[in-house]
């Protein structure tokens, strides 16, 4: 650091600490009255609050001033007026589903800038702790101390740091850190802004219910790939956005993962195989043929494929007929059950018409 940082620096009075680790201070500019944050950090996080401090990204206190010794990096950074989202809950309760939804997307907006810079910055603690939420209702996500760049090709992180409970199991040491861990810790952070509580204390429900759980699969591959993707789903939930249907979009083929695409295709390929090879009787014990044998075996696939289509809930089928049920288990498992049989059901009947 140079004497004419040690200058800067000692412009600031501090004020009083902002969090237990004594590291991160309220402080006021001698000459002017304004009002900072002043956080010591590792020199390691520099890079990152230099790509902040370039960028100017909305939903990000601004930084004005960094400083640099051999251990450490000093920042200085606009003071938010406001309150964390975890002393929101503590003192409020939980959110109804849409106001955390909207606030959701405005943390979906956030992520989005960052994700996306030329040089994509992973957050790794996103929590309740480290949201703002301004006196002016403004979203913020602050604390950028466990941050890093994600680097294509390193195949885990260098430095294990997040918080228990948010982080992904990559950030443990089983892989490196990208937009799907901020996306895992979205998703926990939202669900606990609707029920105070963990996923494993209480389980995913309401109309959020899936967006929650495809954002904290374990495995990364099943996750939102991008917080675009994430947030165009809230956007459909709120009514924002309507759902574009592709009649097309068969299960197996909607997630565009290379390995449930190829699993699907083989899928559908035994079970056309097995459909139109069976030999069939009549009630008499005779051998079907010509086409009777054909209808029968067609209507036989159409019986499999469709009980399918349901069970995957193709074009929004599984949830337009169970309806509210469609999240109250195991009364939502009966009912797709019973309903499969149904199907089977109609369809034994028309096949015994055929004969």
């Amino acid at each position: 650091m140079t004497i004419e940082e040690e200058y800067q620096l000692s412009c600031y009075d501090e004020l009083t600490p902002l969090d237990e680790s004594g590291k991160v201070y309220l402080v006021k500019q001698k000459d002017t009255g304004e009002i900072f944050v002043k956080k010591t950090t590792s020199w390691y996080s520099k890079e990152v609050y230099q790509q902040i401090m370039g960028n100017h990204i909305k939903g990000i206190p601004e930084v004005y001033h960094i400083y640099c010794d051999q251990a450490n990096a000093i920042i200085i950074e606009e003071y938010i007026h406001g309150r964390n989202l975890e002393q929101f809950l503590k003192n409020e309760g939980p959110l109804d589903e849409d106001t955390a939804a909207k606030l959701m997307l405005d943390l979906c907006k956030i992520l989005d800038q960052i994700h996306h810079l030329e040089v994509s910055v992973i957050h790794r603690d996103i929590k309740p702790l480290n949201i703002m939420i301004s006196n002016e209702g403004t979203l913020y996500l602050i604390d950028f101390n466990a941050a890093r760049n994600y680097e294509p090709g390193q195949s885990r992180d260098t430095e294990l740091l997040g918080t228990e409970e948010y982080a992904a199991p990559e950030q443990y040491g089983f892989g490196q850190s990208d937009a799907r861990s901020d996306i895992y810790a979205a998703g926990i952070t939202f669900h606990r802004m609707m029920t105070g509580k963990f996923p494993h204390e209480k389980a995913p429900s309401g109309k959020y219910r899936k967006i929650i759980e495809k954002c904290i699969k374990l495995d990364v591959n099943s996750r939102y790939q991008d917080v675009r993707e994430l947030q165009k789903d809230i956007q459909i939930s709120m009514g924002i956005m309507k759902k574009k249907r592709n009649i097309l979009n068969f299960p197996g083929f909607r997630s565009g993962h290379p390995v449930k695409m190829i699993s699907a295709v083989f899928g559908y390929f035994f079970l056309g195989w097995f459909c139109f090879t069976i030999e069939l009787t009549d009630v008499a014990g005779n051998i079907l043929t010509g086409k009777t044998l054909w209808l029968q075996r067609s209507a036989l696939f159409l019986c499999f494929f469709i009980s399918i289509l349901f069970c995957s809930d193709y074009m929004d089928i599984k949830t337009i007929i169970l309806g509210k049920w469609k999240d109250k288990k195991p009364w939502s498992w009966l009912l797709q059950i019973l309903i499969v049989f149904l199907i089977v059901f109609i369809f034994a009947g028309i096949m015994s018409i055929m004969e």
